[in-house]
C-alpha cells in the first residue's frame, strides 16, 4: 500500500490543487490565514448570527490562534449584538458573554486575545467598572 511518503512530490502538488479551500486551511497556519474567509464568510446582512457552537468549542479547547482569526473577521459584528441572553443572565453584548465563557472554562489564552482587541479598538477604558451581566429572576 502506498503512503504519502512514497508518492512523488509533483503528483502531490497536483493532488493538492483539487483539495477544497475549506479543507486545505487545516494543514498549517499559513494556509489557515490564506483561506480563513472560506471558513468565516463576511456576512454583510443586517442581522448577523454567529455559530455559537463553533465558538464555544474553540474556547473550551483554548485554540487561541483560531479564535484570534475569528475575532479579526467578526469583532465589529460581535460587539454590535446587544443584550445576549444565556443561562438566566443578560449580557451587554456578545463579546462580554464570550469573555465570561472564557473565564468559566479557564481559557486564558482566548481571554487575552479578547483583551488585546478591546485595547486595539479603544474600548478598554473603564471596562472594569461597567456591569457585564445581570441575573434574571424566574
Amino acid at each position: 500500500m502506498l503512503t504519502l511518503i512514497d508518492i512523488p512530490e509533483d503528483v502531490l502538488r497536483e493532488l493538492y490543487e483539487y483539495i477544497p479551500y475549506k479543507h486545505r486551511c487545516i494543514f498549517n497556519k499559513v494556509e489557515f490565514i490564506r483561506y480563513k474567509y472560506s471558513i468565516f464568510p463576511i456576512n454583510q446582512a443586517v442581522y448577523f448570527k454567529p455559530d455559537m457552537i463553533y465558538i464555544r468549542k474553540i474556547i473550551r479547547n483554548n485554540f487561541n490562534f483560531i479564535f484570534q482569526q475569528l475575532l479579526e473577521v467578526y469583532f465589529d459584528q460581535l460587539i454590535k449584538i446587544k443584550k445576549y441572553y444565556c443561562n438566566n443572565k443578560v449580557f451587554r453584548n456578545l463579546i462580554e458573554y464570550i469573555n465570561y465563557y472564557c473565564l468559566e472554562n479557564n481559557a486564558y489564552k482566548c481571554k487575552d486575545v479578547i483583551d488585546y482587541y478591546f485595547v486595539e479598538k479603544g474600548l478598554s477604558k473603564n471596562r472594569h467598572k461597567k456591569i457585564n451581566y445581570k441575573n434574571i429572576r424566574i
